[in-house]
């Protein structure tokens, strides 16, 4: 996770060059695989509370809550996307450890 504003100084600090990137936006793609998490977040809980007996622990209600919030705050365009980044290296071919003959 990042944030946006911050990749392009990050990927040039770290060699990429700035032309050579680019960004796609994946969060539409990966939809109906968060769209079912409500389902299975349910089907967890009624599963957790019965072998448990009705008792839960509260690190376990948090991660149930939070299964049921990750589609909500999917939907919240401006905060949140799943993005998939390409940045490509330039050779350096002044680099030691290369040969050249």
């Amino acid at each position: 996770m990042c944030r946006s504003d911050l990749l392009p100084n990050a990927l040039a600090a770290a060699g990429f060059a700035p032309a050579a990137t680019t960004t796609e936006d994946w969060s539409w793609r990966i939809a109906p695989s968060v769209a079912h998490v409500p389902f299975l977040a349910t089907r967890f809980a009624i599963t957790e509370l019965v072998k448990a007996r009705g008792r839960l622990p509260p690190w376990r209600w948090r991660h149930i809550v939070a299964s049921f919030l990750t589609p909500w705050l999917g939907l919240r365009r401006s905060a949140l996307r799943y993005v998939a980044v390409v940045a490509r290296k330039p050779l350096d071919d002044a680099r030691p450890d290369r040969q050249s003959w």
